[in-house]
């Protein structure tokens, strides 16, 4: 599947769901946002799992025609919360130390560990792979990374654009096509 045929589909099935979309990317934002401000950071750690149910809630928009909120606090269930909050956590050192070699390795990075959130949002994935995301993401990012650049590449004039709109074209549109495109890229590259 081609760039522009994903985009297609990304902004086909986030529309059969605008509400659910744009709620899950609302959620997440405020949650974070409140999180972030509320503890000056340390707290935000224990939020983390909030970007793996917005992963799980854009592949079940993916996959299915209705799909509740409720997913976006699956990351959080107690089985396997502290898992996704030490890899979450674990990804973001890893990204901070390749940037401390210079931008160019922590850019990289940051494309061979996307897919933690999905991998982690993925029913399919069982506790061996949950523990070896960070693995795993690289591994399938092998040869994509640079698609994956080109994606978000594709993307920079709507962000530029919600800039001028003060970020509500952001949260009503972009962000959700946005996660929509990177989660059917997941289900493209997964296999």
């Amino acid at each position: 599947m081609q760039r522009r045929e994903m985009k297609a589909l990304a902004k086909e099935r986030f529309t059969l769901q605008y509400s659910v979309a744009v709620l899950g990317v609302l959620i997440v934002l405020a949650l974070f946002s409140a999180v972030s401000t509320a503890s000056i950071g340390l707290l935000a750690i224990f939020a983390l799992p909030i970007f793996i149910g917005e992963s799980k809630l854009f592949m079940k928009l993916h996959y299915e025609d209705q799909t509740d909120l409720k997913v976006l606090f699956d990351g959080f269930s107690t089985k396997h919360y502290l898992t996704n909050v030490l890899v979450m956590v674990l990804r973001i050192i890893f990204l901070i130390l390749w940037t401390f070699l210079f931008i160019i390795p922590g850019l990289i990075k940051n494309y061979s560990y996307a897919m933690v959130p999905f991998i982690l949002a993925d029913e399919n994935t069982d506790d061996a792979t949950r523990n070896n995301a960070i693995t795993k993401s690289r591994e399938i990012m092998n040869g994509h990374k640079l698609e994956l650049f080109i994606i978000d590449l594709s993307f920079i004039g709507w962000f530029i654009l919600s800039a001028f709109t003060f970020g509500i074209l952001f949260v009503l549109y972009v962000q959700p096509y946005y996660i929509q495109t990177r989660a059917i890229f997941y289900d493209k590259i997964k296999s």
